[in-house]
């Protein structure tokens, strides 16, 4: 309701601040990407693809919790990951994607 980031919202809530909600004034949400995006709306299909795979598997490597799923899987081979670029969709790529309501957000939005 602040319009402030997740991570200001949890520090502000951790440090005990009275009820938000009651003085709070609903905040035009902010148009720019929350995190770094090295997507590019003008590359082509095939190398937006592969950022989009490249994110996703360093998102399952960076994961423990999907790589305990894997490994109560039978699926604990390292190179297998590796080579299959196995990935973790865990809802974070649309953060790093401008918002869907620039010219270059709905562009990539759509073709992804």
């Amino acid at each position: 309701m602040k319009g402030v980031s997740f991570r200001l919202a949890v520090e502000l809530l951790r440090e005990g601040l009275p009820s938000l909600a009651a003085s709070a004034q609903p905040v035009k949400r902010g148009t720019t990407a929350k995190l770094p995006s090295d997507l590019k709306a003008n590359a082509d299909d095939q190398a937006l693809l592969q950022r989009v795979v490249d994110y996703y598997h360093a998102t399952l490597k960076q994961s423990p919790e999907a790589l305990q799923y894997l490994q109560r899987r039978g699926l604990t081979h390292h190179e297998m990951i590796d080579t299959f670029k196995l990935g973790y969709a865990n809802r974070t790529l649309g953060y790093r994607l401008p918002e869907k309501n620039r010219v270059e957000g709905e562009a990539i939005r759509s073709r992804l």
